[in-house]
């Protein structure tokens, strides 16, 4: 009789412990939310979700505490993602007008029944301008994307599948090799000419574009590399062309990107709002 006395005594005494050491888990657990709570208060958003993140670390078993942390984590998440929205929404209007000043001298070239899409090119490197000279032209789409091409034309081909950039200090550039295949390389005679058209896209341009944009200032050499070569020297026109693209296209390129953080920031904020709605529901019930 005495040993299961002793037992029972025992077992309340483990129970009474645990008891405890849960309540005393609960209650630094609820210290280290309030701790989360201040922060987000004041906009210290990081540090909070740190302090959410050490309640589930630390205290794992004080499960009531930790549902309130993860209702804490979606609240800091909302305000990140609307502070994300209010920040896109005002630099994306700053971008946009700077747009007009930087198309000047640009045409755009697109076919409304057919092309989406249209392509912004310099005055001076309209096809219709350039029939009888070889050189490099740049085109920039409407939604940023710049994309060099290597334009031939002569009485004998070359058969063409990349360019070569040389600078007088030795440096280079040379783009990936385009096999022909009657969309990015392709070729066609005219009357006895040959007109081969090499499209440089999805970095195949391998880097050619910046190297002629930062090397503006130097004599570059243009090596067309088939199976015969061409040499010829980079315009100061098509410099000029190249440099007002590649900066057209870098702020073309930030508005898309601005557009798509703003379109996911809103797309969370409408997930973590229903979550919360859900939570708030099965609290009433």
């Amino acid at each position: 009789m005495k040993i299961n006395n002793y037992k029972s005594i025992v077992l309340l005494t483990l129970c009474i412990s645990l008891l405890f050491a849960c309540s005393n888990s609960d209650k630094k657990a609820n210290e280290q939310l309030e701790i989360a709570r201040a922060l987000y208060e004041s906009n210290d958003l990081n540090q909070a979700k740190l302090e959410v993140d050490n309640i589930r670390n630390f205290y794992p078993k004080a499960y009531k505490v930790i549902k309130r942390g993860n209702r804490l984590m979606r609240d800091i998440e909302l305000k990140e993602q609307r502070r994300t929205v209010a920040y896109c929404d005002s630099t994306l209007k700053i971008k946009e007008s700077e747009v007009a000043p930087l198309t000047e001298g640009f045409i755009l070239e697109k076919d409304t029944a057919y092309e989406e899409v249209g392509n912004w090119v310099y005055k001076t490197q309209v096809i219709e301008k350039n029939v009888n000279r070889n050189y490099l032209r740049t085109t920039v789409n409407e939604k940023g994307k710049i994309v060099l091409s290597s334009i031939y034309r002569g009485s004998a081909p070359l058969k063409h599948s990349s360019v070569k950039i040389e600078g007088t200090s030795g440096e280079f550039a040379k783009t990936l090799t385009v096999a022909e295949d009657g969309a990015n390389n392709y070729t066609f005679n005219d009357g006895g000419v040959y007109n081969e058209i090499v499209t440089y896209k999805n970095g195949t341009d391998n880097g050619v574009i910046n190297f002629i944009n930062n090397n503006q200032n130097q004599t570059l050499k243009v090596t067309f590399i088939g199976k015969r070569n061409l040499k010829t020297t980079l315009s100061k026109e098509d410099k000029i062309a190249l440099e007002k693209s590649f900066n057209l296209a870098a702020t073309l390129s930030d508005i898309e990107r601005m557009k798509k953080e703003i379109k996911m920031a809103q797309a969370k904020i409408e997930f973590l709002t229903k979550k919360n709605m859900e939570s708030d529901s099965l609290k009433k019930e």
